[in-house]
């Protein structure tokens, strides 16, 4: 009697075993889904206050921030106290709107670079806390348009003249601010357009801080030794990405956009209307 309760007691758990793998068959892609949720949500509210922070940076100086420059060297140059209004980036300036002013203040620049800035991190890729180089990166790029000197984007370099919101006549809310930048998540810290940090320079050909509307946004890459240059858009969640427009809006975008229509959002002059449905 004690032998044959024995061997049932092995059945049950057998069968305990294969019901609890079953169950963490159906746990598993649903905790993913949860998480990738809790990614876009996250990254759709650091564009949020991004959107939030340009704004008051326009209506105090009547302008967008500038995208920054680069004076060769661009490591040691950009460095220098009086570089900081012409060459770092717009993340930089836009500081104070994010509530950081202690960091934009500061005179060490090393400071300033290495600070903790969760709102410029998608934490589909990479935690807030991650330094790269002991440098924090930037997982979001301004809208520079279709030509190389950034001319017909929002965000212009700085020896351009800077775009005011009342300038755009295509429309805000049919104009990309700021996206999601494409990357290579095996390659962090050694990529071109991840290696400089969030600040500093602020417009490089690595596209650190901007990115073009030349080619559709990708899906980042995960391809060690891979260390090609990006200038598109692009993100680490499936299939989508998401963008901030002009009017503070954040879209979650389909990664295979109509490549025309895609150009037409990055120019905001071209006097191109279109579907903002079909984006979507």
């Amino acid at each position: 009697m004690a032998h044959r309760r024995s061997a049932y007691s092995r059945l049950e758990q057998v069968v305990a075993i294969m019901i609890a793998l079953i169950l963490l068959g159906f746990l598993v892609p649903a905790v993913q889904k949860l998480r990738a949720a809790s990614d876009r949500t996250r990254c759709g509210n650091n564009l949020r206050k991004i959107g939030v922070a340009v704004r008051m940076y326009h209506d105090t100086s009547r302008h967008l921030p500038r995208g920054g420059d680069q004076t060769a060297p661009a490591r040691s140059a950009s460095l220098s106290p009086g570089a900081r209004e012409s060459e770092w980036s717009w993340a930089y300036h836009i500081l104070p709107q994010l509530g950081r002013s202690e960091v934009h203040a500061s005179s060490d620049a090393g400071t300033v670079r290495s600070a903790e800035l969760a709102v410029f991190t998608c934490t589909a890729r990479r935690k807030p806390s991650d330094r790269w180089n002991g440098l924090t990166m930037l997982d979001y790029a301004a809208n520079a348009g279709t030509h190389e000197n950034g001319t017909d984007g929002l965000i212009q370099r700085s020896c351009e003249k800077p775009f005011a919101l009342e300038n755009v006549p295509d429309g805000l809310g049919s104009t990309l601010l700021v996206a999601e930048k494409r990357l290579n998540v095996a390659e962090f810290g050694q990529l071109p357009g991840d290696t400089h940090g969030f600040a500093t320079p602020g417009w490089t050909d690595a596209c650190e801080a901007h990115r073009y509307g030349v080619v559709p946004p990708a899906a980042d890459l995960d391809s060690p030794g891979d260390r090609s240059p990006m200038s598109e858009f692009g993100s680490s969640h499936r299939g989508v990405f998401l963008a901030l427009f002009a009017d503070g809006s954040v879209r979650t975008l389909r990664l295979s956009v109509n490549p025309t229509l895609w150009r037409r959002v990055c120019v905001g002059n071209d006097h191109q209307q279109f579907n903002l449905d079909e984006l979507q």
